[in-house]
């Protein structure tokens, strides 16, 4: 039997000297502006939201070597082996099931060999099924309802086809992500993390989000709870998320 892998905090890895680092689907930057002020870098990021983009530029402006595009992960728009480091957090479970493994394969691509990946998706654990992300699946007319009364952009934004593009919120197995990760990369730590605070704290977050309010007092302390939750490995059973550290083959 394999001895368990030891459990691995994501931002540890964010120290002066370590870089080039890439976030694969970088959002607004958060990532990025906190590995710059860690004095990690260069920082590069790549989203398929071309709005999300430009204020993740606006953010790094005076970031020496900072570089954020507009992109796919199944087709990323860098150079073969140019990064010691890439996070992919709470990404993959976005792309339809058949592209996941191309993705991947685009990670591997544009990092060193020994390089490190650090993956971030929801688990399959106890509470998975509490995910307000499919509320829109599982009760499409509340979804709509809620939505059409809140107004604001929804997750399709940005999408080519917007909310046409937007996928189930599937939460991984471990055998699942073993088979994905099989042949690229080599796992070197994971942790579980988080239980039903998530869940909880994501469902109430969503009004502030559909009314752009990401820095509302109510979400900051949100935010707070969540990261509290996550400190600790809740183990296979429980967690609602999983990150592994991926080392490059």
């Amino acid at each position: 039997m394999p001895a368990p892998l030891p459990s691995v905090d994501p931002l540890s890895l964010l120290h002066p000297g370590t870089g080039p680092v890439l976030d694969a689907g970088c959002n607004v930057g958060d990532l990025l502006a906190l590995a710059a002020a860690r004095g990690a870098g260069p920082v590069m990021g790549v989203d398929l939201n071309p709005a999300a983009v430009a204020l993740a530029r606006q953010r790094l402006a005076a970031v020496p070597g900072a570089r954020v595009e507009v992109g796919t992960l199944e087709a990323l728009p860098f150079d073969d082996g140019a990064f010691a480091l890439a996070y992919c957090l709470e990404v993959l479970e976005h792309l339809p099931a058949a592209s996941r493994r191309r993705a991947l394969e685009e990670l591997h691509r544009v990092l060193r060999p020994g390089g490190l990946l650090c993956l971030a998706v929801p688990h399959a654990g106890a509470f998975a099924a509490l995910d307000p992300h499919n509320l829109r699946f599982r009760l499409p007319r509340l979804h709509r309802w809620a939505a059409a009364r809140l107004g604001g952009p929804g997750r399709g934004a940005g999408l080519p086809r917007g909310d046409a593009d937007v996928q189930w919120h599937h939460h991984f197995t471990c055998p699942e992500l073993e088979a994905l990760t099989r042949g690229l990369f080599l796992p070197e730590g994971r942790r579980f993390r988080g239980a039903l605070l998530e869940p909880v704290t994501n469902a109430l977050e969503w009004p502030f989000y559909r009314r752009g309010r990401h820095d509302h007092p109510v979400v900051r302390a949100l935010q707070w709870l969540r990261d509290k939750d996550r400190a600790w490995d809740m183990g296979e059973r429980l967690a609602y998320d999983v990150v592994l550290l991926l080392r490059r083959t």
